[in-house]
């Protein structure tokens, strides 16, 4: 959310649609993980219970392909964000 807002300058309610978006597409199950014993093969095979293809889609779309930490980028943000997130105890 951070990046959305700091670099892409989306209002809150932008940012908080991104995310949720970004939240679905992450927790998507494999096809076939919740059958009995398939399922636990699948798992084994992948390493994990969720696809990650569409995370990975959602934030292209988003943040597009360029760096977004450390490097150098090609079109500086006109936020020149230096924070990406921050942990607020």
């Amino acid at each position: 959310m951070t990046l959305a807002i700091g670099e892409k300058n989306m209002s809150i309610g932008e940012a908080i649609s991104t995310f949720k978006n970004f939240a679905h597409a992450a927790f998507k199950a494999r096809r076939g993980v919740d059958l009995p014993l398939l399922g636990k093969i699948i798992q084994l095979k992948y390493q994990s219970t969720y696809e990650t293809r569409g995370l990975e889609e959602s934030l292209l779309h988003t943040f597009g392909d360029e760096l977004l930490f450390g490097g150098r980028r090609q079109v500086q943000s006109s936020s020149r964000c230096r924070v990406a997130g921050k942990l607020i105890p």
